[in-house]
């Protein structure tokens, strides 16, 4: 089955502009925002280059916040809102503004943007105050320039999506596998952890080696490492 994108239903969904109608909670902030006190200005005079990249942007389901001009003001998504928590009003702030608590960490990979490079960096730490006391959260984002219609860089584009749980379950999942093996080592009988159908070590105790002998263990299966044992029931 073929899907036919030149519909008229489909076109006027997808032509909705966040200057019109569309863009959800932030399209609808967006448009009631007072510019005219921002170093935007007031939205009726906005550039086309501007209006475009506030498009685009808005109607990414991804987390993401456009800071334009040399200020990098913030205008960004729906998705981009539980980045910020409780923090106070955002939107139309310059980023140092909103970002005051890390932007010595923030400011350099900014510039870098500016300057015509990219930045992609996964799991990166901050300490950040956005519930009313600080705290370090993990993030996995990319700074990225955006040019005007002449080729000049007028701002930068902030795709972002919090890894906090995940670095958090990643280091306790460690911290688990470290209590077990401190567990194992001090049983006074041989152990070897086994892991999947092939039987792949993924943990051998002292006593274990003190039986089968000093080998590489570990990543190896057991046909691998104790191949003596084939043909015998084992």
């Amino acid at each position: 089955m073929t899907t036919d994108f030149t519909t008229p239903a489909l076109l006027a969904a997808s032509s909705t502009s966040v200057f019109d109608s569309g863009g959800g909670v932030m399209g609808a902030r967006l448009r009631v925002f007072d510019w005219s006190g921002t170093p935007l200005g007031a939205i009726e005079g906005w550039t086309g280059a501007l209006r475009v990249a506030v498009d685009l942007m808005m109607s990414s389901h991804f987390p993401s916040c456009l800071f334009w001009g040399p200020d990098l003001v913030a205008i960004y998504n729906n998705g981009y809102l539980p980045m910020l928590g409780e923090k106070p009003e955002a939107l139309g702030q310059p980023m140092r503004v909103t970002w005051h608590e890390t932007w010595d960490q923030l400011e350099p990979i900014a510039d870098k943007a500016l300057r015509g490079e990219s930045t992609y960096i996964e799991n990166f730490m901050i300490t950040i105050d956005r519930h009313g006391y600080l705290e370090d959260a993990y993030f996995t984002f990319c700074y990225s320039p955006v040019r005007d219609d002449r080729g000049r860089i007028v701002a930068l584009l902030d795709t972002v999506t919090e890894t906090t749980a995940q670095v958090q379950a990643a280091r306790n999942a460690v911290d688990e596998r470290g209590r077990l093996q401190h567990l194992l080592q001090q049983m006074p009988g041989f152990v070897a952890l086994l892991n999947g159908a092939s039987h792949v070590y993924g943990y051998v105790n002292d006593a274990y080696i003190a039986v089968a002998g000093a080998r590489n263990y570990l990543g190896r299966t057991v046909r691998d490492v104790l191949p003596d044992l084939g043909g015998q029931g084992f």
